[in-house]
């Protein structure tokens, strides 16, 4: 549901009218410049990366086509980024001919060993240069834990 901020009369609406149900709808995210929505949908059987007009719903292109989850603009807009099921990065450029948004150079950037959740589990900085992954980073020695006891008293002064 779009609910508008305006405090005048208007009421919610839904985005996409007659569509519920989070395996139809999910995920949703706005685009940077409020034009496009990105959001998941396994209507064919298998969740997909799509995007549809802003805040009224009208129209549906499809960004990911071998499954996706997880949808990420950038902070410019120019690009959305997804996960695919093999645990890669993916994105997809995305610019606009008139009222529709023209999807191209969908590509894998990286794998990476995602941790398991519900949340989102991946972020990319404002300048776009780096991805923040939850992820479990394997070490080949263990390292060693350190205990330090009355700390507090460590650090008052004398």
């Amino acid at each position: 549901m779009v609910i508008p901020m305006t405090g005048g009369d208007e009421k919610p609406f839904p985005i996409i009218p007659g569509v519920s149900g989070i395996s139809l709808f999910s995920f949703p995210k706005v685009s940077p410049n409020g034009k496009w929505l990105a959001y998941i949908s396994s209507e064919t059987g298998r969740a997909e990366v799509y995007l549809t007009t802003f805040p009224k719903g009208e129209g549906k292109w499809q960004v990911s086509t071998n499954g996706a989850v997880m949808p990420l603009w950038s902070r410019d807009g120019r690009e959305i980024f997804y996960l695919a099921p093999d645990d890669h990065l993916s994105c997809a450029t995305v610019s606009s001919a008139g009222d529709s948004p023209v999807i191209t150079n969908a590509r894998d950037l990286f794998w990476v060993p995602l941790v398991a959740s519900s949340n989102w589990a991946y972020d990319i900085s404002n300048d776009g240069k780096n991805f923040l992954v939850n992820t479990v980073i394997n070490s080949a020695v263990a390292e060693p834990i350190s205990l330090v006891e009355n700390w507090d008293a460590a650090r008052s002064p004398k």
